[in-house]
């Protein structure tokens, strides 16, 4: 999930932002300054009380530095850190940055307000020497050797829809992107552009997702490049059968009705085949997933060499989980293993495929604890790499517009991954030894830690939050060791509400397992008299019944 707009009050209040005025609250109270009144408007007033993390980090393919977008009376720009010392230097001047931005029409911008080319969603070359803007109406190519800006896939050269998901090949040569629910390729030498993908309709999405998949399963694209750039595999999503729910657009004047198809609970979802195609073009190969289609292809991932695509196949009741190694060629597939679960399987990110052709990472709550497994490409286990009773709790991944899979660094045989073994109210980052099966925390401030690591694992971005202070971000090498301060994130207007400090509290579930809460008192609690209390439950979304036992658990509206 994001760690990224209006929120309930009741969800402003247990947000990182209010735990973080302790703090400045004690410093105040000990100069005698009188409290001020913190309000609702004044929560959705500035200077926001949670300060404002730096926007658009990235990381170079070379992992020499980092990339960030940062304003000045100039206007928007997008600077550079170096990874070895912290030097700051910009990349993208404001000048050439407000030509990559600019509308391609003020009439775009009127009507719809879709014209615009978004810069937080900028993306490296494979190659390090140009950066990719995707907006809706076209994609914009900036050479960074010449400060030149190209224009790939405007309204003249396709269709007039959207363009979603675009994306390097990893040659760097093909530039791809979703319009009109098909997939299209622009070749950067000569800016051709050429649609790959055909037969989409409005409920036929080739290489699109529908909505089931990023909400119930947090998929975040629908197609995938071969690791040599010659194929793509990809979804075909067929929603003719899924119901297609009403929603009223109350930002229209007279009340406009829209349909989109929405599957409620035991209702059609959308049937979905996983197809691999070439480059050059031709007919599509579908992987066989076998016969029942009522499934969810979970994930796709492409093996090293390009010849085979695994797909992690989950049953509608979510129970039972198969990882296939499907041909790329052919559409034939094996299941390599099983993970079954009387009542629920969750999904992960964790599958990674070694260099060497011959293991991948796989993780599993078999235990009960999230842990890590070795395999070798046959499904043969050849260890269990974690275990206890603590669990991982994410892979310490390359980030947005990275590979999505762990921070591994083969030639040290290392693996960085978030836990809870110390704490269960914590994330940290921790390292994993492939050669001894040692474990070595590397952040040490208390708290939460979302990590973006270099592409080659020796360094990473660290955004830590503590009830203490609100979150800051920083570069620190893989050792833990700090390089810069990114973004301190100090927020002393905190100081003038003197809120009392954060009371965690454990309360014991019916059957002895240890909960977790937070108490805020006012400033000035006295323990005699009675307060009003504002109460926030993180919200429980699946409610279903489990047949083994018929006890009554959560389930989402896809079941």
């Amino acid at each position: 999930m994001s760690l990224r707009g209006g929120r309930l009050v009741s969800c402003v209040l247990s947000a990182t932002f209010l735990v973080a005025w302790v703090a400045a609250a004690a410093r105040a109270q000990s100069r005698g300054e009188k409290p001020e009144l913190l309000t609702v408007e004044r929560i959705y007033t500035e200077p926001n009380l949670n300060g404002d993390l730096t926007p658009g980090i990235k990381w170079s393919p070379d992992s020499r530095r980092i990339s960030y977008l940062a304003a000045d009376r100039a206007g928007l720009e997008i600077w550079t850190m170096d990874a070895a010392s912290g030097e700051r230097k910009v990349l993208v001047p404001a000048d050439v940055l407000r030509k990559v931005l600019a509308p391609n029409s003020p009439e775009a911008i009127q009507s719809t307000g879709l014209g615009r080319v978004q810069a937080d969603k900028y993306m490296w070359s494979p190659s390090g020497d140009a950066l990719l803007f995707p907006g809706c109406g076209r994609i914009m190519y900036l050479d960074l050797n010449t400060m030149t800006p190209r224009t790939f896939a405007s309204e003249s050269d396709v269709a007039a829809s959207c363009i979603e998901d675009a994306k390097f090949s990893p040659d760097g040569k093909w530039i791809s992107f979703v319009r009109d629910a098909n997939l299209w390729l622009a070749n950067v030498a000569s800016g051709e552009v050429r649609r790959l993908t055909a037969g989409s309709s409005e409920q036929i999405l080739n290489g699109q997702l529908d909505w089931l998949y990023p909400e119930e399963l947090g998929n975040a694209t629908a197609y995938w490049w071969s690791p040599d750039s010659s194929k793509i595999a990809y979804y075909e999503m067929d929603e003719r059968r899924v119901t297609h729910y009403p929603i009223m657009d109350m930002s229209s004047p007279v009340g406009t009705m829209e349909y989109t198809p929405y599957p409620q609970a035991g209702e059609p979802n959308p049937v979905v085949r996983v197809g691999v195609i070439s480059i050059e073009g031709g007919e599509t190969k579908w992987m066989d997933t076998g016969a029942d289609k009522d499934i969810y292809s979970a994930r796709v991932e492409w093996l090293r060499d390009s010849r085979r695509v695994a797909v992690e196949r989950l049953n509608r009741a979510e129970n039972h989980l198969d990882l296939l190694f499907c041909d790329a060629e052919t559409g034939a597939s094996a299941t390599v293993l099983a993970e079954t679960d009387p009542y629920w399987i969750n999904i992960a990110d964790d599958l990674y495929f070694f260099s060497d052709n011959k293991r991948f990472l796989w993780s599993s709550e078999r235990s009960g604890f999230r842990h890590y497994y070795l395999y070798d490409l046959s499904g043969r286990l050849i260890q269990q790499l974690t275990s206890g009773d603590w669990q991982i709790s994410g892979s310490a991944g390359f980030g947005p517009g990275m590979a999505s899979h762990p921070a591994i660094d083969e030639a040290h045989g290392l693996i960085y991954f978030l836990s809870n073994k110390d704490d269960a109210r914590e994330t940290q980052l921790n390292r994993l030894s492939l050669r001894d099966q040692s474990l070595t925390r590397i952040t040490r401030e208390p708290g939460t830690h979302d990590i973006l690591f270099a592409p080659d694992a020796s360094a990473f971005v660290d955004t830590h939050a503590t009830t203490a202070a609100p979150p800051r971000q920083d570069l620190d090498r893989a050792d833990g060791s700090r390089i810069a301060a990114i973004n301190e994130d100090e927020v002393p207007q905190l100081a003038a509400f003197h809120l009392s400090p954060v009371e965690f509290l454990t309360l014991p579930a019916t059957d002895g397992t240890k909960l977790y809460a937070k108490m805020i008192k006012p400033p000035d609690f006295q323990a005699s008299h009675k307060y009003p209390v504002l109460i926030f439950v993180w919200a429980v979304r699946r409610i279903r019944k489990c047949e083994t036992t018929g006890a009554a658990t959560i389930s989402s509206g896809t079941k």
